[in-house]
């Protein structure tokens, strides 16, 4: 049984606290929040629907019962709570990004390391069925020689929707940083590091307004770039665009695809564990890529959502790396860091920090995932 404390009750939290609460070997003990009205209403509501204490984060992170801290908090504060935590003794898997700077992320690696903690990031959509069947392929030899990747998510942005978006064009955000860790998780993963970054970007408006929520009508500063193109050398040699915006009408491009030189993939969007994948070993020819016959992704449904969260405490029971390293996210924050770098020097920008992509999951990995939490079929 593991203590768990939460940090954080924003939009995110309720998937976290699901999957928590449906496995039965992990114990929500606490739900952090701000010493502001709205957070202590949410937190307690969060509280009643899944279990756990609402206490304000010093009391959390001073509970003996909690392990594990998970951090929900807004991006800007990641950092700092889980420098927070590591100082406290506890375990630590955070929402990305790992912190806002990659100095700042450097330091948190190298304090749990020599706190002997272990710290995880997300995403962790690189170990669902989509991106493993992907893997499977690459790492066949079915491609051939790899030649390059394009990434692409193209929407008119989260003020469509999110009642309070303000903060998703603002620092440490944007279409880069909110989405684009997601496609760079994503092509690292498969492809290995990135030495080399060069982009350009641009934003179509200062000023956004707020459609849905009690703020509707508000306008609100826009503060980052929301069309980005990339481009990304990897140290193995295959090159990738990567295209991200908050201001494109859409796009019927897939959120992924991988180019060799016998055969190319293309997949849906790299923020989503599942999807639908495609081979083409025909110049013109796409099919479905079935199912895998030996069975390895059984077992799959929403409860795995926080299969990254299940994935650092199997790796802190079991002495051995997680899969979703502070080291990997540290590389793919170096990676969006050097994006925003180009864009603004114009020039070519080499990324620091290189990180060896994580192993795949074995066949039956998540059956056994299921089993060893408790977590029901």
């Amino acid at each position: 049984m593991t203590g768990i404390g939460v940090i954080g009750t924003g939009d995110i939290a309720p998937r976290y606290l699901a999957g928590i609460a449906a496995a039965k070997h992990l114990r929500l003990v606490g739900i952090g929040r701000r010493n502001e009205a709205a957070s202590i209403d949410r937190a307690a509501a969060l509280a009643a629907r899944f279990g756990g204490t609402a206490m304000d984060v010093d009391g959390l992170l001073a509970s003996p019962e909690i392990d594990v801290i998970v951090n929900l908090s807004a991006p800007l504060d990641h950092a700092g709570i889980t420098r927070a935590a590591l100082r406290a003794g506890k375990h630590v898997y955070s929402e990305k990004p790992l912190a806002a700077s990659v100095d700042e992320a450097a330091a948190l690696v190298a304090l749990a390391a020599d706190l002997g903690l272990v710290l995880s990031v997300a995403p962790a959509t690189p170990l669902g069925p989509l991106q493993q069947q992907a893997r499977s392929i690459v790492d066949s030899g079915v491609l051939g020689a790899v030649a390059g990747a394009s990434a692409t998510l193209v929407y008119p942005g989260p003020d469509k929707w999110h009642h309070n978006p303000a903060a998703l064009f603002g620092a440490a955000a944007g279409p880069l940083f909110d989405m684009g860790v997601y496609d760079i998780a994503a092509l690292t993963a498969l492809l290995g590091p990135v030495a080399q970054v060069t982009a350009f970007g641009r934003r179509l408006h200062n000023e956004r307004r707020v459609r849905q929520g009690p703020a509707a009508g508000r306008l609100f500063p826009v503060g980052v770039d929301t069309h980005v193109t990339a481009l990304l050398g990897f140290v193995a040699g295959p090159l990738a665009t990567l295209t991200l915006s908050f201001d494109g009408f859409g796009s019927a491009a897939p959120g992924l695809e991988i180019y060799g030189d016998k055969a190319a993939i293309r997949c849906g969007r790299s923020s989503s564990f599942t999807g639908d994948a495609a081979l083409s070993q025909r110049f013109g020819e796409w099919h479905p890529i079935d199912r895998a016959p030996d069975g390895w992704n059984d077992g799959w449904d929403d409860a795995l959502w926080i299969i990254g969260l299940l994935d650092h405490i199997a790796a802190i029971a079991d002495g051995s790396e997680p899969r979703c390293t502070g080291r990997r996210a540290l590389h793919d924050l170096a990676v969006l860091e050097g994006i925003t770098t180009a864009i603004a020097e114009r020039r070519i920008v080499d990324v620091g920090h290189s990180c060896a992509p994580p192993p795949p999951l074995p066949p039956g990995a998540y059956a056994a995932l299921r089993q060893r939490f408790g977590i029901p079929s």
